[in-house]
């Protein structure tokens, strides 16, 4: 029996260009500058004629994304996030036991 779902990981980036996000927050800071997940391809949209941006890095470049990610600290304090308001239904959790 398949399954209708996947366990497949997908970065904020992908679900950016799939539509599922309308807005991706950088939180990585090296030093005093924010930058992109460098885990995640976001610096080309195609690598030999498919589409690579938001899918992760491979190979020797995922082990230098990981040290990077490692030395980077999280930071959600910028103004973009402060200003990101929720508009749909509010959430509700019941619990039936």
């Amino acid at each position: 029996m398949e399954l209708p779902f996947s366990c497949e990981f997908w970065s904020a980036y992908k679900m950016l260009r799939k539509n599922y996000v309308s807005k991706v927050v950088k939180v990585l800071k090296q030093g005093d500058k924010f930058i992109c997940n460098p885990q995640v391809i976001t610096d080309k949209w195609l690598d030999d004629g498919q589409i690579v941006y938001g899918e992760p890095v491979t190979g020797e470049a995922a082990a230098k994304a990981r040290e990077i990610v490692k030395s980077c600290t999280y930071d959600m304090s910028c103004s973009i996030l402060k200003s990101i308001r929720y508009s749909g239904p509010t959430p509700t959790c019941s619990r039936t036991a």
